[in-house]
């Protein structure tokens, strides 16, 4: 599946995968993971959705900054989300499930799983 990317507020590439049709689903990825954390079950939930499966900033195919927040991990995933369109299920394992409810503050989103 071909990389697609998008680029954050500061400047930082950020990949993803697209896989599916459906209505979108956003599976990211905890800290010691990468898209393919989810390889697993992208199989299982692509006939109903439209998976959207990034790379957290510093990890597989995205770019990193000399610098860490938490509020660019946030800016990563909206920009992400500001690619694909109608309004997405966001699905966050791990640290992944803590920067999508630190991004709640800033964005809506259709569902929130955190695990």
């Amino acid at each position: 599946m071909p990389m697609q990317t998008v680029t954050s507020t500061d400047g930082t590439r950020i990949g993803y995968e697209r896989h599916g049709n459906g209505p979108p689903l956003v599976l990211v990825h905890g800290s010691s993971g990468t898209h393919e954390s989810w390889n697993p079950i992208v199989p299982q939930l692509s006939d109903d959705f439209t998976l959207i499966v990034p790379d957290r900033r510093g990890r597989g195919y995205s770019g990193d900054a000399d610098a860490y927040s938490l509020d660019r991990e946030v800016a990563d995933l909206r920009a992400v989300l500001d690619d694909i369109d109608g309004e997405a299920t966001v699905f966050g394992h791990s640290f992944g499930g803590l920067l999508a409810l630190a991004a709640t503050e800033e964005m809506s989103f259709d569902r929130l799983v955190l695990y």
